[in-house]
């Protein structure tokens, strides 16, 4: 059976390149954007149809939904999976305890949010004047943004009651300035031996010989939104007096996931 960890970081936080690193050990493949956590709930939800509660073969349907996960990932040739996706919301992770019979270990990346929100108003080229009002609807849980918030920090509440439910943190800055002491954190934290990693000459992220196409958000991110730097690991600083108004930043400049 896979060895299974869960990945629910901030976007914009470091999560392609994060991969991308960690997948230089053929043993661990870590994930995309994963559609694993949608499969699972769809699956869920059939308990609500009316042809299911017309026959309700309560049995049958667990089964399957237990199946879920270790066989999407039945072909992968790694036996370090590390899934990412908004797997922390209440709902994923009420799934995940009544389905996944493993201890549930979560890698969280983190970033200060302001950086998040400047990458974000950035990359979609949005104007200094109207960032306040995209900004209210990147905070909502049905944006990318709002709900991996919503989902960490329901980890951090649920971790402090279930002593078993286990949270490793992965601060953005410390990965760009330390990138193998981080690696070697995680391999340490999802159980898996350190193998030397290369922090120049990166590969873009690729899972059987599939990449991201960006393409499907063109409208909304008019530049690459996974592609990283593969020359050598660095941050790109984006000054938020550029693109931010002084009351949003104000707002938003103290504040840490």
């Amino acid at each position: 059976m896979k060895n299974i960890t869960f990945l629910t970081g901030l976007p914009r936080a470091g999560n392609t390149l994060l991969a991308s690193l960690l997948n230089q050990n053929k043993n661990i493949t870590t994930t995309p954007n994963s559609i694993v956590a949608d499969l699972l709930h769809e699956s869920f939800k059939c308990k609500h149809n009316v042809t299911y509660q017309n026959f309700p073969d309560e049995k049958s349907l667990d089964l399957y939904c237990k199946k879920v996960i270790p066989t999407y990932y039945e072909s992968f040739k790694s036996d370090f999976i590390i899934d990412r996706g908004p797997w922390g919301t209440p709902g994923n992770l009420m799934l995940l305890y009544k389905y996944l019979k493993q201890p549930l270990k979560f890698l969280v990346l983190t970033r200060p949010l302001i950086d998040v929100l400047v990458s974000f108003v950035a990359i979609q080229k949005i104007k200094k004047k109207d960032c306040e009002k995209h900004i209210k609807k990147m905070l909502d849980t049905k944006h990318i943004l709002g709900l991996s918030i919503w989902s960490i920090q329901n980890l951090i509440n649920e971790s402090q009651v279930d002593k078993n439910l286990k949270l490793h943190f992965v601060n953005y800055e410390n990965l760009v300035k330390q990138p193998e002491k981080e690696i070697k954190q995680v391999c340490k934290f999802i159980g898996i031996k350190y193998k030397k990693i290369k922090t120049k000459k990166l590969s873009q992220l690729s899972i059987n010989n599939v990449e991201y196409d960006d393409t499907v958000h063109k409208e909304e991110y008019p530049d690459s939104f996974h592609a990283i730097r593969t020359d050598k690991i660095k941050r790109k600083f984006l000054d938020p007096k550029k693109y931010l108004t002084k009351e949003v930043i104000q707002k938003y400049k103290d504040i840490r996931i």
